[in-house]
């Protein structure tokens, strides 16, 4: 709502003058008086207008719209004096260098101004080049008391800034400009601030949007939402951020694929590592049916991701899933070397068996990879090499199994013992 009652304004104008006078001797009223000046006025102009538009071609009320487009007229008269009068005040306030002059309150002519809701009036004192930073006692800047009345000049100005300075990257004007009352999810140029952070990856600029309260749950144009953007730019820092807010890993992108899956190519490294961490602060290693997010990622990640993952991770290194396996299990199902000797030299047992008695020996054989089972064969016991699954079963069998004559080779030249080569 605009006040522009010119008795009102004319009150606001006068403790603004007195108050940044030379001495600031005058006793400035308190926002409850200032809000009674201003119920006082209300917005008579505006209502004045109404009533005319109304009354003015009704015959019967003839003498009454003419008496009332009189005052009117009379009223945009003393209005537009009152507009010089907000220019000159301004201009002599600023010539005294007391433009930002804040009373025991920490009020300052702009402030005030602002308190009307009149934006030409505010528009006077803004030409006057005042710091719109300021904050009163309570914190409390321009803008706020602009926003308490309903004007627009000091939020257009804001905005402005705000567009103009975001594209510049500055993370210490933008926070200026936060601290003033700008929204960290003004859009600039028709996009998100947040998405052109994570885009950028500009992760400064980022941090003081959400620590701002950017609202993390925003919609980009195609429907997806920032966690989209930030594992398709790899930004595993507004990764990290957006995640802190949520209260479960089991997230699902836009297209409705699950954000873990969409992480495990060698590309999203550590975005992989981004999510497994707040998985690990959630208690979410396990998953609903018993599955281990930590196997998952040893079975089915780039190498690289699951070797770091397995690096940071030593304490997991014995992790199961539901069917007794484990991440040195998924290493040689895979047909991994490398993965199965960054287990073993991680502290991973080569010996440990799955809830049906299978060994990694066993798995390698199955991945028909000869390098690899030449790697487990290295510094397999007899015990192991010899060893059968809970069907009675051995590694030659799976060789047979899989037709890998080179396997069954192999296992014959390690010493596997004949009675148990079938």
């Amino acid at each position: 709502m605009h006040f522009s009652s010119i008795h009102t304004t004319y009150c606001h104008l006068f403790v603004a003058a007195t108050l940044l006078g030379t001495a600031f001797a005058a006793q400035v009223p308190d926002d409850k008086s200032l809000n009674k000046m201003i119920e006082r006025g209300g917005s008579k102009l505006a209502v004045m207008e109404e009533t005319y538009g109304i009354i003015h071609k009704d015959k019967e009320q003839a003498d009454y719209a003419r008496a009332l487009k009189k005052d009117i007229d009379e009223e945009k008269r003393r209005y537009k004096r009152f507009l010089s009068d907000a220019k000159n005040l301004a201009a002599e306030v600023k010539k005294s260098g007391k433009i930002n002059k804040q009373d025991k309150e920490g009020r300052t002519l702009l402030m005030l101004v602002a308190a009307i809701g009149n934006d030409a009036a505010t528009e006077m004192v803004l030409a006057a080049e005042p710091d719109i930073t300021l904050a009163d006692k309570n914190g409390r800047t321009a803008f706020h008391y602009e926003a308490q009345s309903g004007g627009r000049a000091i939020y257009n100005l804001l905005n402005d800034l705000w567009c103009n300075t975001f594209l510049t990257g500055d993370a210490d004007a933008i926070q200026e400009l936060l601290d003033c009352g700008a929204n960290p999810d003004w859009p600039v140029q028709g996009q998100l601030p947040l998405a052109i952070a994570i885009a950028n990856k500009h992760n400064a600029l980022f941090d003081i949007l959400l620590f701002s309260g950017a609202q993390v749950g925003n919609r980009l144009a195609d429907g997806s939402g920032y966690i989209d953007l930030a594992v398709h730019y790899n930004n595993s820092d507004a990764l990290n951020g957006l995640l802190n807010k949520v209260q479960s890993v089991d997230i699902r992108l836009h297209n409705a694929a699950p954000l873990f899956w969409h992480l495990l190519d060698a590309e999203h490294a550590e975005c992989l590592m981004v999510w497994f961490n707040r998985a690990k602060e959630l208690n979410q290693i396990q998953t609903a049916d018993g599955a281990s997010r930590f196997c998952l990622i040893m079975r089915q990640a780039a190498e690289e991701s699951a070797m770091a993952l397995a690096t940071h991770n030593k304490n997991l290194l014995q992790t199961e899933d539901a069917q007794g396996n484990l991440p040195l299990h998924e290493a040689a199902r895979r047909g991994s070397t490398r993965l199965y000797h960054h287990l073993i030299n991680s502290g991973a047992d080569t010996n440990q068996r799955n809830t049906r008695g299978e060994t990694t020996l066993m798995h390698a054989v199955l991945s028909g990879n000869q390098e690899l089972l030449a790697e487990v064969l290295k510094g397999i016991s007899a015990e192991h090499l010899n060893a059968k699954d809970t069907n009675g079963r051995t590694a030659h069998y799976y060789a047979k199994l899989s037709q890998n004559t080179a396997a069954a080779d192999m296992l014959r030249a390690a010493g596997l013992a004949p009675q148990q080569k079938d």
